[in-house]
């Protein structure tokens, strides 16, 4: 018998007939929900439904405590099997070591030839803002009414 078997007739055999319009068919769609699932967490999915439940569940109960079952177990076998320690590299050659230091000093290097002094800030004043529209490419945005009086200006 199929694990997704076994689960439907152990439902069955606490739940009796689901009570619907076509019983076959509601059975049938439960296993084909659950199929796909290992034997052992449909096993504890179906104890955890017959503990819980007081009448038949619907399939997506079921899915439901699937999932969190299928997570413990992989949790579990993580923790029984943890990965293999990466193994150890041997020390450095005095070559490794070497190149390692000159692509540092090129690193310090290039660092230490972007760092430009800081450039003073721009005057923040009428006349500077007003030389800047002066001197601006984009002389439209300056030229209509709505402009004029942002900036002040008057007829």
């Amino acid at each position: 018998m199929r694990p997704e078997q076994r689960l439907v007739s152990r439902l069955l055999t606490v739940f009796g007939e689901p009570k619907t319009d076509d019983p076959i068919a509601y059975m049938n769609e439960l296993e084909r929900a659950v199929t796909g699932y290992s034997a052992e967490v449909l096993e504890r999915s179906g104890d955890e439904v017959i503990k819980r439940s007081k009448f038949w569940p619907r399939p997506a109960e079921i899915l439901e405590k699937a999932d969190r079952i299928a997570a413990l177990i992989e949790a579990e076998q993580h923790r029984r099997n943890p990965p293999p320690p990466e193994p150890e590299l041997p020390p450095p050659t005095p070559e490794q070591v070497a190149r390692a230091k000159a692509i540092v000093a090129k690193a310090k290097a290039a660092m230490s030839a972007a760092e430009d002094k800081p450039k003073p800030l721009p005057r923040v004043n009428r006349e500077a803002f007003e030389a800047m529209m002066k001197t601006s490419p984009n002389q439209h945005l300056y030229a209509g009414a709505l402009a004029r009086r942002i900036t002040g200006e008057r007829d």
